[in-house]
């Protein structure tokens, strides 16, 4: 087997990482890692030697990558080395045009994964690279999107590999569909989010529905941007918010911002549907409103925004106008006064006013017709 050295470059992460792919780690317990400053400079770092996988893999991190280094690996017996040459790559996620620069003429490896959300969609083309040392190719059948995780490599004449990576903003190291900024878990994927602002944004995906559902920090305003994608026809996703406290319902192109405290949404494309579970009431935002629902003597919900938002209690629709608002009450009345003008729409049980007024004088031995 012929060992191999790799040289690693993540940009916009500080340091690097050295790989050695197919050392005999039964003959080479370790190995030395020196990185020069130029073939017949002095050695800028020396690395102790470390110990191989069983697989005859090792990876250690080293401070800086910079073109014209180069990196050595020997066991005293055999060494390799890779001079750096300049490489770099980016992906654009509105053209889904992956591009870079390295060697005039080089053959260019370029890997892309197809989003935040997939572990196993991953894309491997072969470039050559320009008499300016540029390439380029389309991705839009797989979508660059915050997240994906693209890279370049190239390979010496020995068979030694340097590559440059990147993952566009929002970047999500786990594929969970959570925004590192905001996933409390980032090295395996999971569904809980939080800010870690003041108030704190926090909840998780309670389900997806089929939908490619990501999360992120929202730059204005504070909180997060929820977002769906793709799914089956009707499909939806639920994610809840504020300490249990708000479920949102997402759709296919549903995008908003949401920020704990009072629960405040502000919807782009839309509608989106947020409920309280201890209330019998669906809050229903359409795109451009924004609802800042809070929890004042049971739900109070306020239209912030300029466009008309409407609670649902039952099968009572109120329209909630901008500058608004409306109360819902999971409690049952006591008093026939609180059945009239309206008021029984709030406790989303009775089918008129005198189906509440009749619950009231009864002392709730004639049911609500709900």
């Amino acid at each position: 087997m012929t060992p191999t050295v790799s040289a690693i470059f993540r940009q916009g992460v500080p340091g690097a990482i050295v790989v050695l792919n197919g050392w005999p780690n039964y003959t080479v317990p370790t190995v030395q890692i020196d990185v020069l400053a130029g073939p017949s400079g002095p050695v800028v770092l020396s690395l102790p030697p470390a110990p191989i996988s069983v697989s005859g893999f090792l990876q250690t991190g080293v401070p800086t990558l910079t073109a014209g280094q180069v990196w050595r690996a020997t066991d005293l017996i055999t060494t390799k080395q890779l001079t750096i040459v300049p490489l770099s790559v980016q992906g654009n996620t509105a053209t889904d045009v992956l591009s870079g620069k390295g060697p005039t003429n080089a053959l260019v490896t370029v890997q892309a994964h197809c989003g935040p959300s997939s572990t196993s969609c991953v894309v491997t083309r072969l470039l050559a690279a320009d008499g300016a040392g540029d390439f380029a190719t389309s991705l839009a059948s797989i979508d660059i999107m915050g997240g994906s995780d693209l890279s370049a490599s190239i390979v010496d004449a020995d068979g030694d590999r340097q590559y440059a990576k990147v993952g566009p903003p929002a970047v999500d190291g786990d594929r969970d569909g959570l925004a590192n900024l905001v996933d409390v878990e980032l090295e395996i994927p999971s569904v809980a989010f939080n800010d870690a602002l003041t108030p704190v944004t926090l909840g998780e995906v309670l389900f997806d529905g089929g939908l490619m559902v990501t999360v992120s920090t929202a730059v204005a305003p504070a909180g997060v941007l929820a977002t769906a994608l793709g799914g089956a026809p009707g499909a939806v996703a639920r994610l809840q918010f504020c300490a249990d406290l708000f479920t949102v319902d997402l759709t296919a192109g549903d995008v908003a911002t949401h920020a704990c405290g009072s629960l405040t949404t502000h919807v782009l494309p839309g509608p989106v549907e947020i409920r309280a579970p201890d209330f019998p009431a669906v809050v229903s935002v359409p795109t451009g409103g924004t609802a800042k629902l809070s929890l004042l003597g049971g739900l109070q919900v306020e239209n912030v925004g300029a466009t008309a938002l409407s609670v649902t209690v039952g099968s009572v629709t109120t329209p909630v106008p901008a500058g608004g608002s409306f109360l819902v009450t999971s409690s049952l009345p006591t008093s026939k006064d609180q059945c009239k003008n309206g008021g029984w729409t709030a406790f989303g049980r009775f089918k008129n006013q005198g189906d509440c007024v009749s619950f009231v004088a009864t002392k709730g031995k004639n049911p609500p017709a709900r």
